[in-house]
């Protein structure tokens, strides 16, 4: 019986020294001050992803005028408005798309937009983010042995 669990210990420490070894070299390499954030867009994306990124530039444009608040949840572009940066274009190309200037949609439009995706894929390439879906394996691979442990 004794031998028993010693195994069990052992497979125990050596999954977990494994499943550490994996998780730690799934992350992104911390990089030096060559891998810093550039611009307010990418310190956006890595606080809050594409959605966050698409609200500094929505509260940008709302704030210096080129977009008012139509009534709740409606925006609308001022006239003559332009684009600072490709979030903020994203954002005029989907306030054209939505008719009737739905927050939702525009919103929703200019996250999918590739110069916002564009932002993502460039910080993990600098390795400032994982890829999504990197650390997939190791998670469940972690429930199974916290499953198979709690049992």
């Amino acid at each position: 019986m004794n031998l028993l669990a010693l195994a069990i210990w052992i497979a125990v420490i050596v999954s977990s020294v494994l499943l550490m070894r994996g998780l730690r070299g799934s992350r992104p390499a911390s990089g030096g001050p060559a891998y810093g954030l550039h611009d307010l867009s990418e310190a956006a994306f890595v606080v809050g992803g594409p959605g966050t990124v698409v609200d500094v530039a929505l509260v940008s444009m709302l704030g210096d005028g080129r977009l008012v608040v139509g009534g709740p949840g409606i925006v609308q572009v001022h006239p003559g408005s332009w684009a600072t940066d490709p979030t903020e274009r994203a954002v005029l190309q989907a306030h054209r798309g939505a008719p009737s200037g739905w927050l939702y949609q525009v919103r929703y439009a200019a996250m999918c937009d590739p110069a916002v995706q564009e932002i993502g894929d460039a910080l993990a390439a600098r390795g400032l983010l994982s890829p999504p879906g990197s650390g997939r394996p190791w998670r469940r691979w972690a429930l199974i042995q916290a499953s198979v442990c709690g049992s």
